[in-house]
């Protein structure tokens, strides 16, 4: 690294000659590591890594360093969806990247993910960095097809071992595991150092699951009903009619949410979470449209996002069973009212310290890969989260959670995951959603480039007729 003087008036200033493969120039940075934005930077990378954040006038470009404008532009780090499921396999992942997410956590793997997931390290395919759990873990009898059961503390202890020695990196937990078993699994993985992460069981409470050391807690499940007022009943079931009951009330006479549940309860929850370092990942975007009446599920078909829907998963997606459940139209009204209460949840937790995590659940019905992390961070802001903590919840909180250094902020040695903006998105967290480009490990995708890998990926015989940040 070579050094130069030059004079600006009687001023003198150090120039430094950077080497490396591309840099940022005069571009405005959100490094994400406070709530700030450094005017007029140059960030160059080698490599997968970034090497050099400084004043733009302090650094000049050794010959060879690729030069992209960033004048008038902003620079962020890449975004970490940290609630999918990998079913589309290659599919979905240029979705992911063209949105801007640069690492995803799966929640429900196979070898096949451990297979995916070392071919996409090697560069081929061209996806974000998969983190993966194991096969599920369940009782007996399991909520979902395929889960592994486990019926007893040394069927829990195997599985852990198992997957540990398979090289999963965390064990995902659902609901109908009993609490011996759930204990024995949050044995085993101390045992073996992998974390556990996933669905409050049934029959184990929201704070037992804190100070049993489960890593991550999904949905905010088991919340509800921790934190019921006394004579409210809720079902763990969202379309139990106990939980329907709660909405209809919700509807009459615009009944206020803290009447039903007790936020003190809640905040105690909240600091439970804070203190024994348990992240919360709310899903909000799933619960949502998890809910929707026929007439908006009429809508949702009609997005420009269908384009990128395989017929497989468009058939998932409408099948009779996948349809909120056959509920009337009041039904689906009450539903809906339930998301009072889960945003009501996640300002509490927030205001407590618990650390949340963006999560999107893609590709559930009409949650889109992609995209619908998007709709997540907006309703993180909607829940009352400022645009800079929504995306931390997509950036610096993964990689607290994760145990990483080297994601989630822009800073030298990090690694060079990133995003090209239009605008702020500290002022607007909707600005994310329209990358004019994603370097992804240290490579270079323009907004050319994107589109391409979109199109690549779109139906055979789709309208096609979209925006590009549309489509996006």
């Amino acid at each position: 690294m070579a050094a130069a003087v030059a004079l600006a008036g009687c001023v003198h200033r150090q120039v430094e000659t950077i080497d490396g493969d591309y840099a940022f120039v005069g571009v405005a940075v959100v490094p994400m590591d406070s709530e700030r934005v450094l005017a007029n930077q140059t960030v160059v990378v080698r490599g997968d890594r970034i090497v050099r954040v400084a004043p733009a006038d302090t650094i000049a470009l050794a010959q060879g360093v690729r030069a992209i404008d960033g004048a008038g532009r902003f620079l962020a780090p890449g975004l970490a969806d940290m609630h999918i499921h990998l079913i589309g396999g290659d599919h979905d992942l240029p979705l992911y990247v063209a949105s801007g997410v640069t690492l995803v956590r799966n929640m429900w793997g196979s070898p096949a993910t451990l297979a995916l997931r070392a071919r996409v390290r090697g560069g081929d395919p061209l996806g974000p960095e998969i983190v993966t759990a194991g096969p599920l873990l369940d009782g007996d009898p399991p909520i979902r097809r395929g889960a592994t059961i486990i019926r007893t503390p040394d069927e829990a202890a195997r599985q852990v071992a198992d997957q540990a020695a398979a090289g999963y990196d965390f064990i995902k937990v659902y609901g109908n595991l009993r609490p011996e078993t759930f204990d024995a699994i949050a044995a085993a993985a101390r045992r073996h150092a992998i974390p556990f992460s996933g669905h409050v069981p049934r029959t184990v409470t929201a704070a037992h699951a804190m100070r049993a050391g489960m890593a991550s807690m999904e949905h905010l499940y088991g919340f509800k009903e921790a934190t019921a007022r006394p004579g409210v009943a809720v079902a763990p079931a969202t379309f139990a009619p106990e939980t329907i009951a709660i909405g209809r009330r919700l509807g009459e006479g615009g009944t206020n949410v803290d009447a039903l549940f007790d936020p003190a309860r809640m905040r105690a929850l909240g600091a439970l979470a804070a203190r024994t370092g348990t992240f919360v990942t709310p899903t909000l975007v799933v619960l949502r449209q998890s809910r929707l009446p026929e007439a908006e599920i009429e809508r949702q078909l009609r997005r420009p996002e269908m384009d990128y829907v395989t017929p497989g998963t468009r058939a998932y997606w409408t099948a009779p069973e996948r349809r909120p459940r056959s509920v009337g139209s009041e039904d689906a009204a009450a539903l809906g009212n339930l998301f009072q209460i889960e945003l009501r949840q996640v300002a509490i937790l927030n205001r407590a310290g618990a650390r949340l995590l963006a999560g999107s659940d893609a590709p559930n019905p009409f949650v889109f890969p992609g995209v619908s992390l998007h709709e997540e961070l907006a309703l993180l802001v909607r829940a009352g989260l400022t645009p800079y903590e929504a995306i931390e919840t997509a950036t610096g909180n993964p990689a607290r959670f994760l145990g990483r250094s080297d994601i989630g902020t822009i800073a030298v040695g990090h690694r060079a995951d990133l995003i090209l903006l239009a605008g702020n998105p500290l002022e607007d967290v909707a600005r994310l959603r329209q990358p004019l480009g994603v370097m992804l490990r240290g490579r270079w995708l323009p907004e050319a480039a994107l589109r391409q890998m979109l199109d690549g990926v779109a139906e055979p015989g789709a309208a096609m007729q979209a925006a590009p940040a549309a489509r996006r």
